[in-house]
This record gives structure tokens, C-alpha cells and sequence, in this order.
């Protein structure tokens, strides 16, 4: 990630910040700088006091302390954080938020270069006119924009050689490198069960239509309706078991499609899944429901 530059706004009020993304506030808070803020579930902290607020990372409910009360709330069950650890969690959320914003070309160059000692037979077939860094950057940015996070940039980058030698299509790139991320991100998640949203194959078929080929004019009132549908199975199915799973045609527009309206719920294709992760459908997506009201 590139530097971290430190300001101060004397348009802000004091005991407030903000943190900028190429220079666009990504994200607020308000700090108390004598006071420890108390982070639990509403019933531990009516039991604890204090002046109630939401912390900014999370929005989760909070509560200013004095100092002398940190055990007390540690000992009913409340996470308790410093000013100094509210704003570094605060910056290491948004780094992860805004990673495909972040990470530049200047950055991507560097961390090739810096596997060059290590795998020089891959760094050299990077930025070729088989494989442009203009390429790999945009691949490395689709993957850090939906949290398919390339930790292993050497197996990444073996991927999207491999792939580059059989397609030059950033999109086909994107799904070949993911079918060798995602499965490695959800083993290290020890994830053994997806509660997933299986778009029904006949309306994967129209929404296809709609979102990738163009072949089929847009249907506002069934756009809204497929929303409402995944507001739902969001809010009743934890994030670390949710998933929506379809064919890898329509993967990445309908992942895009629901980012739009700001869901945060990993969509996989059904080849990405780990042969030993358990698929048990929640939900159904089909044009019934699409319709319903």
C-alpha cells in the first residue's frame, strides 16, 4: 500500500477525523482522547454505563469509558479499545475496502520486482506483449475489488500466466486466476459450510441476457425485487456462511450488480467451491421469486 500521510483540518472539529482515499473521505470518527471505547452487544453494555455511541470501524454499538472501568467492561464481555487502536483498526478496514483503489501500477510494479530474486522465470514473462502490466493490473484490481484477496501473489501470477496463453480477455483472465484464489481464501477461512442463494439456472439464463449479452432490455421492477430478495437472505444468514452461487458466465456482472446496490456477499461460481465445503442451499433465486411481492 502506498504512504500514509498525516494532516491536520482545522475545518473539522477537534475531537474528530477522517480518512481520505485519493483525497475522498472513506471514512469518519469522533474520539474521546481520555476515554476507552466499550465494544459488545446492547445487553453487555447496559450493564456496563457509560455514554452509548456507535463505533466508527463497524457501526457496531459502543460506549465511552473512563479509563478505570476497562477491566470491568473486559470482564462482561466487552471488546475494549484505545484511541490509538480505534484509528488503526479505523485505516486497516478501509485499506482493505478501498484495496483495488489503492493498489496503483507504481505499487504492482513493485511487488513484481520484488519476486524477481525469488521466481525470475515468472517475473519475466510479466509485462510481455503476451501479458502487459495494463493487463495484470486489471486483474489484480477486479480480483481486490470483490475481497479475492491474491495473498499468494506467486500462485496468482502462475495462474494468470497459464490463463494468458489461451485468452487475452481481462473478464476470462479474472475467473481463471479466481478458480485458483477463491478456493485457497476459503480453505484458510476453514470455512466447512456455505448457506448459499443458488440462482436457478432458467433465470440465470435471463439475467445473463440482461447483464452480459444485452440481448433482453432491463427490468427495473424485477432488478428491485431480486434486491429486496437478497436484502433479506443477507440479514438472515451470517456473512462468514453467505454466499450467492451461480454459473461463471454470470459471475462477475451479477457480482457487480449487487455491489452497485451496496451488498457486501461474496458471489462464487460453483467451480470455485472446494470440492470438501459443504454447498446447502438457503435460498432459491428463481423468476418466481424475482416476481413476487
Amino acid at each position: 500500500m502506498p504512504g500514509v500521510r498525516l494532516r491536520d483540518d482545522l475545518a473539522r472539529d477537534g475531537s474528530s477525523y477522517a480518512i481520505r482515499v485519493r483525497d475522498v473521505v472513506a471514512g469518519t470518527g469522533v474520539l474521546r482522547l481520555e476515554s476507552m471505547l466499550a465494544v459488545a452487544a446492547e445487553p453487555v453494555l447496559a450493564g456496563i454505563g457509560g455514554d452509548r455511541v456507535r463505533e466508527p470501524v463497524y457501526g457496531m454499538p459502543a460506549a465511552w469509558l473512563a479509563p478505570a472501568e476497562r477491566e470491568r467492561a473486559v470482564d462482561a464481555g466487552a471488546l475494549v479499545f484505545d484511541p490509538v487502536s480505534i484509528v488503526g483498526s479505523h485505516l486497516a478496514e478501509i485499506v482493505r475496502s478501498h484495496a483495488a483503489t489503492l493498489l496503483g501500477r507504481q505499487e504492482l510494479h513493485t511487488l513484481v520486482e520484488h519476486l524477481r530474486g525469488s521466481v525470475p522465470s515468472l517475473v519475466k514473462e510479466i509485462g510481455t506483449d503476451a501479458l502487459p502490466y495494463a493487463t495484470v493490473h486489471r486483474v489484480f484490481e477486479a480480483l481486490l475489488s470483490e475481497g479475492a484477496w491474491p495473498r499468494d501473489a506467486v500462485a496468482t501470477l502462475e495462474a494468470l500466466v497459464d490463463a494468458s496463453a489461451s485468452t487475452r480477455d481481462p473478464r476470462a483472465l479474472v475467473e481463471a486466476v479466481r478458480r485458483r484464489v477463491v478456493p485457497m481464501q476459503l480453505r484458510r477461512r476453514t470455512a466447512t459450510l456455505l448457506e448459499a442463494m443458488i440462482v436457478d439456472p432458467p433465470f440465470e439464463r435471463e439475467l445473463t441476457a440482461w447483464l452480459v449479452e444485452g440481448a433482453l432490455a432491463p427490468h427495473p421492477d424485477a432488478a428491485v425485487r431480486v434486491r429486496g430478495i437478497v436484502a433479506a437472505y443477507v440479514a438472515r444468514v451470517p456473512r462468514e456462511r453467505a454466499a450467492v452461487v451461480c454459473g461463471s458466465t454470470l459471475r462477475a456482472p451479477f457480482s457487480e450488480f449487487l455491489r452497485r446496490f451496496g451488498f457486501r456477499v461474496d458471489v462464487f461460481s460453483f467451480g470455485e467451491i472446494p470440492a470438501e465445503i459443504e454447498l446447502r442451499p438457503a435460498m432459491v433465486l428463481d423468476r418466481g421469486d424475482a416476481d413476487a411481492t
